[in-house]
């Protein structure tokens, strides 16, 4: 019915990892338009045919979108700096952190190790606290990695990391050694992509801004 390099433009669309639920819906209404059209040049039953295999396929995406996962963490325990760790190693393309403070060189040597591997790290971070005595964040900066800080009499005082824009992790945790040691803190994960997609929203904006 159709020609191979206009099935292969389709399957593209449909395996592309940077959906919404709401843009799959979009997809599925044009493809009933296109079967519609479809059946007043080709034979109908190849057309439905070719219909149900494409919303096949869509079905099969929104899933993922309806069996988002989460997990809840807590300190003081080592849990929540092994997730942070976990979260970086796990990242392929793209970490988009935007925190408060970095000093634990823990997790700063894993942001340093990806970064060498050639994943694309940003860090947004608060201009007071970058100077203290035991931030990373001048360190980061100097090995190449793009960083960029407020430079208001306020604070930049979120904590959230993004992941191959598909994983968000926030909660009160600040990157610190007394974070993972000594203080009541907490961490979010979620692939949830209206979430996702709002905390990268945020991180665009600020960027911008900074």
């Amino acid at each position: 019915m159709f020609s191979r390099g206009e099935k292969t433009a389709i399957q593209d669309v449909l395996n592309s990892d940077f959906h919404t639920s709401e843009q799959l819906s979009l997809f599925r209404n044009r493809s009933f338009v296109i079967a519609q059209e479809g059946m007043l040049v080709h034979e109908p039953r190849l057309v439905i045919k070719w219909l149900e295999g494409v919303n096949k396929v869509i079905h099969q995406r929104l899933a993922r979108f309806c069996a988002s996962t989460s997990e809840v963490l807590f300190s003081p325990s080592l849990e929540c700096r092994h997730a942070i760790q976990n979260q970086l190693k796990a990242a392929k393309n793209s970490i988009d952190i935007c925190v408060f403070t970095i000093t634990d060189n823990e997790i700063t040597s894993v942001i340093e190790e990806r970064f060498n591997a050639g994943i694309i790290v940003r860090i947004i971070s608060d201009n007071d606290k970058a100077s203290d005595r035991g931030s990373d964040v001048d360190y980061l900066q100097s090995i190449g990695v793009d960083v960029k800080v407020d430079h208001t009499r306020f604070h930049m005082h979120h904590k959230f990391a993004i992941f191959d824009q598909r994983v968000v992790l926030t909660g009160s945790y600040n990157w610190t050694r007394s974070a993972a040691h000594s203080n009541q803190e907490n961490i979010l994960i979620s692939d949830d992509q209206k979430i996702v997609s709002r905390y990268m929203s945020e991180f665009e904006k600020l960027w911008a801004k900074f």
